[in-house]
């Protein structure tokens, strides 16, 4: 796992992005259904309001309980200074290789991850199911904002179809005083 503990010398200013969490969620019928609402992970403001009556609907619930993941999905985007530490990466639960972005194709907007790779691009959006903000503060230590949620993920692989999961998205900025 990523440890969040500060050691050595590093610069007074840094922030990072995570979403990490399991594909799919979702069978192919509750799948088509966010699909025909025009979601995509990278799309309109209106993903919100449709992921969120998606969540409360009795049967994609139960779909998302019925649900056997077969991908776990982790992405950063960091910076500590002027040093940059980002990744995308799809492991697959069948062994086969995983897939890591590379560093310089890799990005965050808020809550999606962008891999833009040159031969298939990907999207990964997370919809905040529930968010806590915890503010950070010591007396000569730190002064930082976390924010941590459950969240729908909505992962789009250029050509393929839209895959839902359920993970976790964190995002935190601050300043070693």
């Amino acid at each position: 796992g990523y440890s969040k503990r500060y050691y050595g010398p590093y610069p007074r200013y840094w922030s990072y992005n995570f979403l990490q969490g399991f594909l799919p969620a979702l069978d192919s019928q509750a799948s088509a259904l966010l699909r025909s609402s025009g979601v995509r992970a990278a799309g309109a403001a209106t993903a919100l309001p449709a992921l969120a009556i998606l969540a409360t609907d009795a049967a994609v619930a139960k779909a998302f309980d019925a649900a056997q993941p077969t991908r776990a999905l982790w992405t950063a985007d960091a910076l500590f200074g002027d040093s940059k530490y980002n990744y995308f990466r799809i492991l697959e639960r069948d062994g086969s290789e995983p897939y890591m972005g590379k560093l310089e194709f890799f990005y965050h907007q808020y809550n999606v991850g962008y891999d833009s790779c040159a031969s298939t691009k990907r999207a990964v959006r997370g919809e905040h199911l529930v968010e806590v903000r915890t503010y950070l503060r010591s007396e000569g230590g730190c002064d930082s904002e976390m924010v941590e949620a459950l969240s729908l993920l909505v992962l789009d692989i250029e050509g393929a179809d839209l895959e839902v999961g359920l993970g976790f998205h964190e995002r935190c900025k601050g300043v070693l005083l």
